[in-house]
C-alpha cells in the first residue's frame, strides 16, 4: 500500500464526541467529557487524470483518557489505532481538548500534533470546523505536484447526531488546489477528499 502522510490522516480522525462546552463549565470538565472510546469508518479521495478516485478505507479504534490540565490548556491523551483495508495498521498519539480562558472555563477548542496545535471553529450546537494546509507529502498522495501547485487548502467539518446513548460524529473533508500545468495554464479543482464517521457509546 502507498504510504500515507501521517497528517494526512490525522486531521481525518479529529473532532472528537461531545464537542461543546457549556456555558460557565471549566476547561478541565469539558475535557473530561472527551473521556471514552470511539470507533470510524473513513474512506479517502485523491484525484487521477483528472478525476476523484478512491485513494483507501481503514477503520479505527480511537481511546481518550487522561484528563490534565496544564499551562493555560486542558487535555486528553489520544491513542488513535487505524486498521487500513489491506490489513495494515498504524498507531498514532495526539492530545485534544480546550484552553482555559482566565476565568478557568473552557476556552476554543483544539487539537494538537508534533506540537502544532489547530483550532476548531463552533458553527452551532452540534457543528463545528476547522481549516488546515497541506503538506508536500499530503500533495503527491492526493495526486497533485507540490513543484506546481499554487495553492493549497483544507476545510474539515463535523456535525453530531445522538440516538438514545449513541452519539455519531459525521465528518467530511473539502479540499482545495490551485495549480499551474505543464501548458503553464493555472487550473483548480475542489473535492471531498475525506468522509468518515466516529461512534461512541455514552455511559
Amino acid at each position: 500500500m502507498q504510504k500515507i502522510p501521517a497528517l494526512c490522516l490525522l486531521a481525518l480522525c479529529l473532532l472528537l464526541i461531545t464537542s461543546i462546552a457549556y456555558t460557565g463549565e471549566s476547561a478541565l470538565e469539558a475535557t473530561k467529557k472527551i473521556v471514552g472510546q470511539y470507533n470510524g469508518q473513513w474512506t479517502l479521495y485523491g484525484t487521477s487524470a483528472g478525476k476523484v478516485v478512491e485513494k483507501t478505507t481503514w477503520t479505527d479504534v480511537l481511546t481518550a483518557e487522561n484528563p490534565i490540565e496544564k499551562t493555560g490548556r486542558s487535555f486528553v491523551e489520544i491513542t488513535d489505532v487505524m486498521t487500513f483495508h489491506d490489513g495494515t495498521t498504524r498507531t498514532s498519539k495526539f492530545i485534544e481538548g480546550y484552553f482555559t480562558n482566565p476565568d478557568g472555563s473552557a476556552g476554543d477548542r483544539f487539537y494538537e500534533i508534533n506540537g502544532k496545535p489547530v483550532s476548531f471553529k463552533k458553527l452551532s450546537e452540534n457543528d463545528w470546523t476547522f481549516h488546515t494546509t497541506l503538506d508536500a507529502g499530503e500533495l503527491w498522495f492526493l495526486g497533485f505536484n507540490p513543484t506546481n501547485v499554487l495553492l493549497a487548502t483544507q476545510v474539515t467539518t463535523k456535525s453530531t447526531t445522538y440516538d438514545g446513548k449513541i452519539d455519531t460524529d459525521h465528518i467530511t473533508r473539502v479540499t482545495t488546489i490551485q495549480w499551474k500545468d505543464t501548458d503553464g495554464l493555472v487550473k483548480s479543482t475542489q473535492f471531498v477528499s475525506m468522509k468518515g464517521l466516529h461512534k461512541r457509546v455514552v455511559k
